[in-house]
């Protein structure tokens, strides 16, 4: 047989029948798995037709454009059809779909009922902490055995995931409460139950989405002040970043810069990050150490 070089060939299945673990088993040591996210904002911003570059930082009609753009990313998230259709349907039946052929079929679950009380209650909670115990109890699902496969199952299928305190010692770090986030804020906002915009969780989400589309492996880090995100690479942590929607209240940027500023300690860094809606200054401290405040847009499009 003539082979000839040169072509690609991408062997693609429904999700249903094959996850990425279960495609490992069958190609072992012939595969890479790319995982793909839905869109993130300069992604966004061509698919609607909009032209974002770096001058527009600086003017005020440039930075109204940008806002309007972020707004509706942070709100609609970056799932393709749904941003073609405005249709909250399409989201609803993605989610049932996921519930149903991803987890309780793969599964065989007797019922997605008590499946869909723990996604309900994370895409309700998104980017707060949790145990398992919590959990169990306001489900009324006994065994946290239970709850913790549960959460696997979530996690696999990609609707949520979850984030770990860092610690030295893996032990605490299992023990510790942990964070969860939903891979789009679109569909989190038809799924779980919420009586405000939330904005200051929806920009959170979306850094944390973020750091993942750039592949990067991170925590979270509390030793009494917390920090939202802690980068490691390397066997080190090299990045801290807090987020707050504003640091225009002095309370608000207390804690915010008391918690990057624990992180920084913590972990030898010169340099940490808080990610605003649209404020950004640079802040030196008498060690000089510096502290960047710069809005979303320009963490992603910068």
């Amino acid at each position: 047989m003539d082979f000839k070089h040169g072509n690609k060939v991408y062997v693609t299945g429904s999700n249903a029948f094959m996850l990425s673990r279960e495609l490992g088993t069958l190609l072992t040591g012939r595969h890479l798995t790319q995982e793909l996210y839905p869109m993130s904002l300069s992604e966004y911003a061509l698919m609607k037709g909009v032209s974002i570059t770096k001058k527009h930082f600086y003017t005020t009609e440039g930075r109204a454009k940008i806002l309007k753009l972020q707004k509706g990313f942070l709100e609609e998230g970056g799932f393709p059809q749904y941003l073609n259709t405005g249709d909250p349907r399409y989201l609803r039946e993605l989610y049932n779909d996921i519930i149903y052929r991803d987890i309780v079929v793969r599964h065989k679950l007797p019922s997605e009922k008590p499946i869909k009380k723990v996604a309900y209650y994370l895409a309700s909670n998104f980017t707060h902490k949790f145990t398992y115990q919590s959990i169990a109890k306001a489900t009324q699902i006994k065994s946290t055995d239970t709850i913790n496969a549960y959460i696997g199952y979530l996690e696999e299928s990609f609707l949520v995931s979850v984030l770990t305190k860092y610690d030295y010692k893996v032990g605490e770090q299992i023990k510790s409460p942990k964070k969860v986030y939903c891979i789009d804020n679109g569909l989190v906002s038809q799924v779980g139950f919420s009586f405000s915009t939330n904005l200051g969780n929806k920009l959170e989400n979306a850094v944390y989405i973020e750091l993942r589309r750039r592949d990067l492996e991170s925590y979270y880090f509390n030793d009494g002040n917390e920090c939202d995100f802690l980068v490691r690479k390397n066997g080190n942590i090299v990045q801290a970043y807090q987020v707050s929607v504003s640091l225009k209240d002095p309370e608000t940027r207390m804690r915010e810069e008391n918690g990057l500023l624990a992180a920084m300690k913590a972990f030898d860094l010169h340099e940490g990050t808080i990610i605003t809606l649209d404020e950004s200054e640079e802040k030196t401290l008498p060690d000089g150490s510096v502290i960047h405040v710069m809005p979303f847009y320009w963490w992603c499009f910068g």
